[in-house]
């Protein structure tokens, strides 16, 4: 791992016309200049603003917001009243006296410090004091309704405390506070008055420099842009021919600005270039290329290996399907070839299809049900590369061949009983590792059940050719078993016929050897007579 090199300041500024960077350094301390006139401007103006904004924050609106929170402290002691005089509930009025005695003490406080802090002192004073008296009478009145309301005989006094004078000695409160909120609304609207004058000359030299700004930073722009345009046509030129599919020559990698972005165009333009290498390979039908595009990981690297990937499962479906289909185009031909001969049928095809398949060993069983029980005869097998002559018979409710008569579907197994096959299929005794037997069904009806064995696994296209190729193997038997029926019957017609006719041959001589008999006689007759 290489020492990292220190970057010294001469990387950060640089006073040159050459280059960007020197360029932006330029601009950057002229702006610096202009900016830092603006901020001495601006920030006088802003002084001045703040003190108006920090009187009105300080003192005016605390003083409306303290006259306000006092009245309605006061409000509170009258509904603590209200309840204390419905419920009976004395916790009311101890809390009645603690608001006395507490809160608005220290409510009236914090509203005097705050008048003492204004310019208009003297009439905040008044209005100050004028709350004060209107509070005293209203605690008095209270105090009253509470005494009256203990010694319960004077029901009419009460009644008048709570209706009209204990709201009227309120109402007199809320007309105090009002006043002095009105007192000190008018003072915020000067301050507010003398604040937005200054905002607004705040504004002016605001928009002034802004207009200075954008023409410096208009004249300042061109010149920084002149350079990057420079820099950037031939980089510009370059991602141009990249996105219309060139792969030019890599760029020369100058120390500026813009080395690291042309190494990593060169870069690009390299991977590209493999990529379109990758895409030839592909084109080829070389799917499992180990060719590494891009960085490990990268989503287009990833993409094109998963691409490859599926055009190589694409692919071998492809040549799966074509070895079905050619499979079965083989074996049609086969068929149609030996479509008079049941034996060289059988052979033919076992043969082949053992070859074909790559396995070691198969048969055909083609049903006799002719006799009193149904049996299943060998009628060709073939293993190890060489024809068998074997003559075997198989029951139909005998080991596996019953349960394919039975179920008419096919029986796959991949574990095989040691001397299973010997015992039962009659194909030999070397114990293979699956086996197949498949129905020959033709509407179905079985007429026969191939047996195949191999020492490995049968895949899955396999077993589908095989299924897909019995149906033709048991139309053709059907058709061959039905045309050696026939044949069997027009010889035993034509016999019977040849037989019938000689019998016919010889009824007719004995016949006419009869009738000269029978006319020898008659004359044999007639000379008898005359002799005596």
């Amino acid at each position: 791992m290489g020492v990292k090199r220190r970057k010294g300041l001469s990387y950060f500024i640089r006073l040159d016309f050459s280059s960007i960077q020197g360029r932006i350094t330029i601009v950057f301390a002229l702006l610096t200049l202009i900016m830092l006139t603006v901020v001495l401007l601006v920030n006088y103006t802003w002084f001045n603003n703040s003190k108006q904004h920090k009187k009105i924050i300080t003192t005016v609106q605390p003083i409306q917001r303290h006259g306000i929170s006092l009245l309605n402290t006061a409000k509170q002691t009258q509904i603590n009243l209200h309840k204390f005089l419905i419920s009976k509930d004395t916790t009311y009025k101890t809390r009645n006296r603690r608001i006395w005695l507490v809160t608005i003490p220290a409510q009236k406080d914090s509203l005097l410090f705050n008048i003492n802090q204004t310019a208009e002192e003297d009439n905040a004073r008044l209005a100050y004091v004028n709350i004060t008296q209107r509070l005293e009478e209203l605690r008095q009145l209270q105090k009253r309704a509470e005494l009256v309301y203990e010694q319960k005989d004077v029901p009419g006094v009460i009644r008048q405390l709570i209706v009209a004078d204990l709201p009227l000695a309120l109402n007199e409160l809320e007309k105090a506070t009002t006043k002095l909120n009105g007192l000190q609304k008018d003072t915020e609207i000067n301050l507010l008055e003398s604040y937005n004058r200054s905002n607004r000359n705040r504004y002016i030299i605001l928009l002034v420099s802004l207009v200075i700004l954008i023409l410096f930073h208009y004249f300042l722009g061109t010149f920084i842009m002149n350079g990057v345009i420079t820099k950037l046509l031939p980089i510009k030129t370059q991602i141009a021919n990249l996105s219309k599919g060139d792969l030019p020559q890599p760029m020369e990698e100058k120390p500026d600005e813009f080395r690291a972005t042309i190494r990593y165009l060169n870069v690009l333009n390299r991977n590209l270039k493999m990529v379109k290498d990758y895409a030839n390979q592909v084109g080829a039908g070389k799917f499992d290329s180990d060719l590494t595009i891009f960085n490990e990981g990268s989503e287009l690297g990833a993409s094109l290996s998963d691409m490859g990937q599926s055009l190589q499962k694409v692919y071998d479906e492809e040549q799966l399907r074509i070895w079905i289909t050619d499979g079965l185009a083989k074996f049609a031909e086969i068929l149609r070839q030996n479509s008079d001969d049941l034996d060289q049928l059988c052979y033919k095809v076992i043969s082949q299809l053992v070859q074909y398949i790559d396995i070691v060993q198969g048969g055909i069983f083609i049903l006799d049900n002719h006799s009193e029980t149904p049996v299943f005869n060998l009628r060709a097998s073939y293993a190890y590369d060489r024809m068998k002559f074997t003559e075997r018979q198989v029951a139909v409710n005998e080991g596996l061949i019953s349960r394919v008569y039975y179920e008419k579907e096919m029986v796959y197994l991949e574990a095989i009983p040691e001397n299973y096959l010997y015992v039962e299929s009659g194909l030999g005794n070397t114990v293979p590792k699956t086996l197949v037997l498949l129905p020959l069904k033709n509407d179905q009806e079985i007429e026969g059940v191939v047996e195949l064995a191999s020492f490995r696994e049968f895949l899955p296209h396999e077993l589908e050719f095989l299924q897909r190729l019995s149906e033709s193997i048991a139309a053709t038997i059907t058709v061959v078993i039905t045309h050696q029926k026939n044949e069997r019957m027009l010889l035993d017609y034509q016999e019977m016929t040849s037989t019938l006719k000689e019998q016919q041959l010889e009824l007719q001589q004995n016949t006419e050897e009869l009738h000269i008999a029978k006319q020898e006689i008659k004359k044999q007759q007639k000379e008898t007579p005359e002799s005596h």
